[in-house]
């Protein structure tokens, strides 16, 4: 790892000479790198040079830097004309843009329209060159955009490294970790695969569901679930004991969102 240095990178060897130390610093600071701090800098790194991190926040901020207000002069050239055909049309036309202070607010009493001075409104004079057609008009100038500022790199980074760290921290939690739910369905289950039809369903497997499930206490925050039934006159608990899934029993018998949530409470204690 190097030291943080003011400049924006100009590519992934930048990047990773001189930008390392603040991605790990976010790490820390969300709290990414409790137990695995390499493999979770490495995986980040690796996305941030796939996904090209640098090359998409340059050609982003040359996109969005465009200046609020221009001058008389550089509506001129953006619309592609001379200063004088374009005060001319200030005066002549209906579609005469409406002159603003630096900030884009509206000069007071409309003064100002023909004046060099005036500032308009940059996105009014986009809309303007596509829909007005000028005679003698030439090769229309952009103004130079502004560059981007090293606080605006920094959150930009900050925030691609929160979303790969954050995908990282899922996918680990939910594929690598020794943790599991606990099988509340082994009884259906044995060595060679699935059990025959005529065990799926005993005195045992009921007594597992009503266990597992601990269905009195389910039945005083959501009765629904007993008394919710599918055409067959089976409610929740029975199609379980048929061999559905959760998802599958909770849609036959078309549980509600209380319910449903009491449900899944459970299931996931």
């Amino acid at each position: 790892m190097t030291a943080l240095t003011a400049t924006i990178p100009a590519d992934l060897n930048e990047l990773a000479r001189h930008w390392t130390k603040f991605i790990l610093t976010e790490l820390r600071r969300r709290g990414r790198v409790k137990f695995n701090a390499e493999d979770v800098l490495a995986h980040v790194m690796l996305k941030l040079c796939e996904s090209n991190v640098v090359s998409k926040f340059h050609a982003g901020t040359r996109e969005q830097s465009h200046p609020l207000t221009v001058s008389a002069v550089e509506t001129a050239g953006m619309l592609g004309i001379s200063l004088g055909d374009f005060l001319a049309f200030q005066v002549e036309s209906e579609d005469s843009l409406a002159p603003v202070s630096f900030s884009g607010k509206p000069v007071e009493d409309g003064m100002g329209y023909t004046s060099p001075k005036a500032r308009y409104m940059f996105c009014d004079v986009i809309a303007l060159s596509a829909s007005v057609a000028f005679p003698n008009q030439g090769v229309q100038v952009l103004p130079a955009h502004k560059e981007p500022t090293v606080s605006q790199w920094k959150a930009y980074l900050s925030q691609a490294v929160g979303n790969h760290s954050a995908n990282y921290t899922r996918s680990y939690q939910r594929h690598e970790s020794r943790e599991h739910a606990p099988d509340h369905f082994a009884q259906f289950r044995s060595e060679e695969g699935m059990i025959f039809e005529d065990r799926l369903v005993d005195e045992s497997a009921e007594a597992t569901i009503e266990q597992a499930f601990n269905v009195a206490a389910l039945l005083k925050r959501a009765p629904g679930l007993q008394t919710r039934k599918t055409t067959d006159d089976k409610c929740f608990f029975d199609l379980l004991r048929d061999g559905y899934t959760l998802r599958e029993a909770s849609k036959a018998v078309g549980l509600n969102k209380h319910e449903l949530k009491v449900l899944t409470a459970h299931v996931g204690e």
